[in-house]
């Protein structure tokens, strides 16, 4: 049960289902220092979901005290939510490139492709999607962990590679697979020759409305690429279709609302690498400790949708991996992220300090907000998103209470965000700044008490 509201998400509904499941884990040595991870789950979720089984085997090796070396293979699935299936998505509004905004299109000269659409802008509706199946994954991982002695004791370095690679994905379906009941009634009335009317004449200001006229005719007195058989149109009368909404009188084809169901399409390729490195260490002035958490994506590519035939955003580019992605498919996805840490404590107090890094990646939205774009707006474009870093304060300090029933308590001040920094500004996002990666309340001071009796 959902209480929030947003676009392509599926809210504000309440169903039932049951699932039923088995896992069960071995943990083998499987030679000496090598240990090996062997597990199967089972679940089924019934009715069209069906059942998986999912498989996963580790191994550890530990050639030495100081190293250990890791990797894994498993497989996975993801069910559909229950909304999905029974409800559908919520509204939005989407730009996309839809055939019937050709105008030569429409009057049956060029076929009704992606490749001789438009870019068009409409609102759409989600619908049940019963027969909508699983994701499946298969996830790779390898890895090590260095934690030396003697000299450099205290000191921790690893790194971890991954990739997923996801098959059918389950996705708003994409607005040009959505319209192709309609191509399909189009292309039927377009070979009649009686199915065609004046464009002029679809107008509500006109003398005679839907006045037929003879596309054979018109090219053989005029010729093909005439303005006079460019007038001549498919009557939009013949090519009705349920769930697609376009405007009665409008002699632009203008498209007001579509049907979006959930589909299961596309291949998501994904790989890169977490790597971490911290040294800790005590002298007189108590114990101090510095950690540094980074992620690399180094592609996160999408591939097999339809309707992408020109990348997200018809930008050209598929992989989202440095870029804001489109919104829908992917989110903005920064390849390069990570924070530093700093611990201090001593007796009873403690005092961490950790800034956070966000790297530059591409606005995939700059190309499409720069040709609709004022020249004030254009000035204000950019086509990247800056780096952004903060930094948060945190202090700490437990005290044994003399009472021993009342236990350990454990009092915490922090401000996240301790300058205030200004977030990189984004003209084509209706904030000026991407909230999908960036949190805009700015600086925030907390606290907190835990209690251990």
């Amino acid at each position: 049960n959902s209480p929030f509201d947003c676009a392509f998400c599926a809210g504000n509904y309440e169903y039932e289902r049951s699932t039923d499941a088995v896992f069960l884990e071995l943990s083998l040595p499987f030679m000496e220092n090598i240990e090996t991870q062997i597990a199967l789950r089972y679940e089924d979720y019934g009715g069209q979901i069906g059942s998986e089984l999912s498989p996963k085997i580790a191994m550890s090796w530990r050639p030495m005290d100081t190293l250990l070396v890791r990797g894994s293979f498993s497989q996975s699935f993801r069910a559909p939510n229950i909304a999905i299936i029974e409800e559908g998505l919520e509204t939005n509004n989407l730009t996309f490139l839809d055939p019937f905004s050709n105008q030569a299109v429409r009057a049956g000269l060029l076929e009704p492709t992606i490749y001789n659409a438009e870019a068009e802008r409409t609102y759409t509706l989600g619908g049940p999607a019963p027969y909508v199946g699983n994701e499946y994954a298969d996830t790779y991982s390898a890895g090590f962990l260095w934690t030396p002695g003697g000299d450099l004791e205290g000191l921790s370095i690893g790194a971890d590679f991954w990739r997923f690679e996801v098959t059918d994905r389950v996705l708003p379906e994409p607005p040009i697979s959505a319209l192709q009941p309609e191509i399909d009634n189009f292309n039927i009335a377009k070979a009649d020759p009686g199915n065609y009317i004046l464009n002029a004449s679809i107008s509500a200001s006109s003398a005679n409305p839907f006045e037929a006229c003879d596309p054979n005719a018109l090219a053989t007195q005029y010729g093909v690429d005439s303005t006079e058989r460019l007038a001549c149109v498919v009557d939009p009368r013949t090519y009705v279709t349920d769930g697609i909404q376009r405007q009665a009188t409008s002699t632009a084809g203008d498209l007001i609302t579509l049907t979006l169901a959930a589909i299961n399409a596309g291949v998501i390729k994904a790989d890169g690498a977490d790597v971490t490195a911290s040294y800790r260490w005590d002298n007189d002035w108590g114990r101090f400790g510095v950690s540094l958490d980074y992620t690399h994506v180094r592609q996160y590519a999408i591939t097999d949708v339809p309707g992408l035939e020109f990348g997200l955003l018809d930008s050209g580019v598929s992989d989202a991996a440095g870029t804001t992605g489109d919104g829908n498919l992917v989110r903005s996805l920064p390849d390069n992220k990570g924070h530093l840490t700093f611990n201090w404590s001593r007796d009873n107090h403690g005092i961490t300090a950790i800034n956070r890094h966000i790297g530059s990646y591409q606005d995939l939205a700059y190309d499409t907000a720069y040709a609709s774009g004022t020249d004030f707006t254009r000035s204000l474009l950019s086509k990247t998103v800056d780096s952004y870093q903060t930094w948060d304060l945190q202090y700490n300090y437990t005290h044994d209470w003399s009472i021993s029933r009342l236990g350990t308590s454990r009092f915490t001040v922090g401000v996240l965000d301790v300058f205030n920094e200004d977030l990189p500004y984004r003209e084509s996002s209706s904030l000026h700044f991407d909230s999908s990666v960036f949190d805009g309340r700015g600086r925030r001071i907390y606290a907190r008490v835990l209690m251990q009796l």
